[in-house]
């Protein structure tokens, strides 16, 4: 029995230390969006690797939408250089109202993040870009 106990504090533990690792940018976008890069542009403070994205829709997607998620280091950004890299290229299905697709890739501390939106027309979307911490 001793053992067992020992194992669930220690997944629980375990657990705790992931959620409290995570972090999570938020872009909400309320009104009707257009085509392009989109604003804000997020600085995120840490290192770390993205874990997942996650969409909200406030309707039903009337079709199928696509969006990209890019980020670019803050020295190329601070100069004013256009070298942003893709993150993870999403199609959202018509229909949908949750969506959430796993991403994997390193983030630098600084780096900036935006979404692009190949196509316009939709409101009331909301995009989340989960990062796991690097405590090295």
């Amino acid at each position: 029995m001793f053992n067992s106990l020992n194992y669930n504090l220690s997944r629980r533990n375990q657990q705790n230390l992931e959620t409290l690792a995570t972090k999570v940018i938020v872009f909400t976008f309320p009104e009707r969006i257009q085509a392009g890069r989109s604003l804000p542009e997020i600085r995120f403070p840490y290192r770390g690797v993205t874990s997942n994205l996650t969409f909200t829709s406030q309707d039903k997607l009337e079709r199928e939408f696509s969006l990209q998620v890019q980020k670019i280091n803050e020295e190329s950004y601070r100069q004013g250089r256009s070298d942003w890299q893709l993150i993870s290229h999403v199609i959202l299905p018509e229909g949908a109202k949750f969506g959430q697709v796993p991403v994997t890739e390193e983030v630098n501390k600084g780096d900036i993040f935006r979404v692009f939106f190949t196509e316009g027309g939709l409101k009331g979307i909301t995009i989340e870009l989960s990062i796991v911490l690097d405590f090295v």
